[in-house]
């Protein structure tokens, strides 16, 4: 029997982003030996290591045309670049699977997929924000009637980024694939948090930790006014935010201009971010909007006590020590801070006493139903 052709499709960079962890522990449980032969795909560029060298250890290919991402641009443009691609190449896919935040672009390639003779197409709701305008209401039920013509299979990390992203017509019949994780890697280890306390010089320091692309819904200024209501009644601590992004620049220039180097670490994209779970006391995700955030799993996992923002599916709790506080507050958010931290002291096996309920997101069976779509 002849593997399955597969294309992975990116509307976005291919970077460190949550829709590439995805793919990346998805792509860990397929039998890409005797079952699957994948390819990637982006129109802008691809510097995930760890995901490339997967593809390309299983002779796959990764292609990418390099052109310039750039935030709010006229996404029917990626249309005859995509179009292009599909006719330039000789071989031929079995199914597509489209990832993307843009709608639009998921239209682009999803038609393009579809007319150069791509039988099954698949797309995948990865985010959500919160609520709908009307104006965008409109675009999405257009976009969403189009959608139709073209896609076989509607997927969602959550019933939310379903209800969010498509109309209600095809919220109804989209299918919530959970985005698993390899449980195991995340577990505490003492060796990673010595080794990164030294790298960034932050022994004995409380560790406040945040992973998450430089973005707007990544909310990371309002991380900045959580260190400063902190510092109104502590200066024992660290904001450690790892990630790179459009938007790290502008939220460098702020750390600067309010003198917050000593409590702020800008501590860049990491290959290995699983590690940095280990050096983290606590977790915060003060998203505006999100779809089911792999790093609120990633760090539950871990057994960090973690603070969410309320703006986020409740489907993504896991542990007994994980908090939704609403974004209108950062003093709020400072208190909940501050209370986990005098617990911590107060209590020596606070991390160990974390109740953790790990089975819906082990990636050993949430990949199961989209392997059965991907055989169907």
């Amino acid at each position: 029997m002849s593997k399955i052709k597969v294309l992975e499709m990116f509307g976005e960079p291919i970077t460190y982003g949550g829709q590439e962890s995805v793919v990346y522990n998805m792509l860990s449980v397929l039998d890409l030996k005797n079952d699957f032969d994948v390819d990637l795909f982006t129109p802008y560029y691809a510097d995930n290591k760890d995901l490339i060298e997967l593809v390309n250890k299983n002779v796959g290919t990764v292609y990418h045309n390099d052109i310039e991402f750039k935030t709010g641009d006229n996404r029917f443009k990626l249309y005859p670049i995509v179009d292009n691609f599909f006719k330039s190449l000789d071989k031929k896919y079995d199914l597509v699977h489209i990832h993307t935040g843009s709608l639009s672009t998921m239209l682009c390639f999803a038609r393009a997929a579809k007319i150069n003779g791509i039988k099954k197409v698949i797309v995948h709701a990865h985010n959500a924000a919160g609520k709908n305008s009307i104006v965008y209401k409109i675009f999405r039920y257009i976009l969403s009637s189009q959608l139709n013509k073209y896609v076989d299979y509607f997927l969602g990390c959550s019933r939310k980024a379903t209800n969010w992203r498509w109309s209600n017509a095809i919220s109804k019949k989209a299918i919530v694939v959970r985005s698993g994780i390899e449980i195991d890697k995340y577990k505490f280890n003492n060796e990673y948090r010595t080794k990164l306390q030294e790298k960034y010089n932050i022994n004995n320091k409380f560790v406040i930790g945040n992973i998450a692309r430089f973005t707007f819904e990544k909310n990371h200024e309002f991380m900045i006014k959580i260190a400063e209501e902190l510092l109104k009644y502590d200066k024992d601590f660290i904001l450690c935010l790892v990630g790179d992004g459009p938007l790290k620049e502008n939220i460098k220039a702020i750390v600067s201009e309010k003198h917050l180097e000593d409590y702020i670490c800008l501590a860049g994209n990491a290959t290995s971010a699983f590690e940095y779970y280990s050096l983290f006391d606590i977790f915060i995700l003060p998203s505006i909007y999100e779809g089911l955030p792999m790093t609120s799993i990633e760090a539950q996992a871990s057994s960090l006590p973690t603070i969410i923002s309320s703006n986020v599916t409740d489907e993504c709790k896991i542990s007994d020590k994980t908090y939704f506080i609403d974004i209108n507050s950062a003093s709020d958010w400072a208190k909940q801070i501050l209370k986990i931290k005098n617990d911590m002291a107060g209590n020596k096996n606070y991390r160990q006493d974390i109740v953790v309920d790990y089975k819906n997101y082990d990636r050993n069976y949430t990949f199961k139903e989209l392997e059965n779509i991907y055989k169907s």
